[in-house]
């Protein structure tokens, strides 16, 4: 009997697929919405898969039930490309190399599916929605997918639905992020209830282990700790601080767990549902052009309007959007079932660093602050409508590979220069364009701003105006940085 089933895509054929009981599921909904907008024409589905991340659950939990659950997952994926049994099994017989081509070249993605009742979306991968000058996906990972020998390729950040049993949505958040960080860091990827034993190992005991109710900060934090990776966590912040850590961050692919809390403002008498965590993967950034702050220097982090995250109850980049009171929209529905009406505060957040990176962004954003002092006056001076601040943390590779494309003077003596592996990246706009990039050292020590190097894409200071500069107090990396 074949292992193999090809299904022509619908809305009903894929709550048939993933809603095996009687539970009007979010996700199904948001799965259609995503799916319909990516032009999907198929489904194709493995009946009987192993998933690694399920197995080990099974044999550190469900296997001891006594009605026991079938350790075999399915695998569905789905296609652009529009085909059929007949037609997918003939090319497997005679090695048909276009079809193939054609079907890697429209596949979209899978999910896998538990064999646990209700809470059975495991392992999910599907390509996001196009990147443009505004939205990026910058916590990507690529994943290789074989079915019946056939090779895809996807670039995405696995997602999965919390069981409650194994994993809260604290548990998911971190199996998200280890996702990708296990890819940056070379650490091993561990199943979600392995995240849920690292996590509660010398825990004070004030529930069980299996099943989970959820995980606290400092919980989450060890979990971190038991890969070898450095837990940042981050509290009290504003909203421009908190997008600054989001852009500063993400640049450099690092996943941000975010502690959330959800209201629903249309219930008046019990508003509050409760605290929640999700997996940033991406952000967008507003089209209007960023205001010129008087008091403070103005970030590009300040355009931020969305965010994309995992929820595990919603679905993958799951898009939040920021209003004026630093509340997020959600996808949530509210007490009565309708959407729109449910919103978010992020609370706190859990960065996994790698433990060479010492230097704290404060430090990084105090320079910046300075410099800002030191040249806003100015800007009337030069001409200049206003500057702008861009602050990422970045790998050195990826720091080479994109100044390779730049063009700026003293190019391949900055290329063939000795770095160090992370470094600070403070980038200087005048109007939207580029004009230096001041680089530090991430990996030295926290107090000090240990300048690497500046480099310039345009002459903006003439020789007067650094004269001038020159007169006042100004400390030795603000003027290594600009009066070179």
């Amino acid at each position: 009997m074949s292992n193999i089933n090809i299904y022509h895509y619908s809305d009903s054929q894929l709550r048939v697929l993933i809603n095996n009981s009687s539970e009007d599921k979010q996700h199904i909904e948001y799965f259609n919405n995503y799916l319909t907008h990516s032009l999907c024409k198929t489904i194709l589905v493995e009946e009987k898969y192993v998933d690694r991340d399920f197995l080990e659950d099974y044999s550190n939990y469900y296997v001891k039930a006594f009605q026991g659950n079938e350790r075999f997952c399915k695998r569905i994926h789905f296609f652009e490309k529009e085909f059929n049994k007949e037609s997918f099994m003939r090319a497997l017989d005679i090695n048909d190399a276009d079809f193939i081509k054609d079907l890697s070249e429209s596949y979209i993605g899978f999910i896998v599916l538990k064999p646990i009742g209700s809470r059975n979306i495991g392992r999910t991968c599907l390509k996001t929605y196009e990147e443009n000058s505004s939205r990026s996906y910058p916590i990507l990972t690529k994943y290789k997918v074989n079915v019946c020998g056939i090779f895809f390729e996807i670039d995405s950040l696995a997602f999965q639905e919390q069981d409650s049993i194994v994993a809260a949505c604290a548990t998911s958040a971190l199996w998200t992020a280890f996702q990708k960080t296990c890819k940056l860091f070379q650490h091993a990827l561990p199943a979600p209830s392995e995240i849920t034993d690292m996590a509660l190992k010398d825990s004070p005991i004030t529930s069980r282990l299996h099943p989970n109710t959820g995980l606290t900060l400092p919980q989450m934090a060890k979990a971190v700790l038991s890969l070898g990776l450095d837990p940042l966590p981050i509290a009290n912040f504003t909203i421009e601080q908190l997008k600054m850590y989001i852009c500063a961050f993400a640049s450099m692919q690092l996943p941000i767990i975010l502690g959330i809390k959800l209201t629903d403002k249309s219930n008046k008498a019990e508003p509050i549902i409760g605290h929640h965590a999700v997996t940033l993967a991406g952000f967008s950034v507003s089209d209007k052009k960023k205001k010129s702050r008087k008091c403070k220097a103005t970030l590009y982090s300040d355009s931020v309007n969305k965010i994309y995250v995992h929820d595990d109850q919603i679905g993958p980049f799951a898009r939040m959007e920021f209003k004026e009171n630093g509340s997020l929209t959600t996808s949530w529905r509210d007490c009565n079932g309708e959407k729109d009406n449910v919103e978010a505060t992020i609370v706190n957040a859990l960065i996994p660093l790698y433990h060479k990176i010492r230097t704290n962004i404060e430090k990084i954003h105090e320079f910046v602050q300075y410099s800002d002092h030191i040249i806003k006056p100015f800007e009337e001076a030069l001409n200049i409508k206003g500057f702008s601040w861009n602050i990422y943390l970045s790998d050195i590779n990826t720091f080479k590979a994109n100044l390779a494309k730049d063009s700026f003077k003293n190019k391949v003596e900055i290329l063939t220069e000795s770095f160090p592996r992370y470094l600070w990246i403070v980038e200087l706009c005048a109007e939207e364009k580029a004009v230096a990039k001041i680089c530090f050292d991430a990996t030295g020590l926290s107090y000090e701003y240990n300048l690497v190097t500046t480099i310039y894409y345009q002459t903006l200071f003439p020789r007067p105006f650094i004269e001038r500069l020159k007169q006042f107090s100004i400390d030795k990396v603000f003027l290594e940085a600009f009066c070179k």
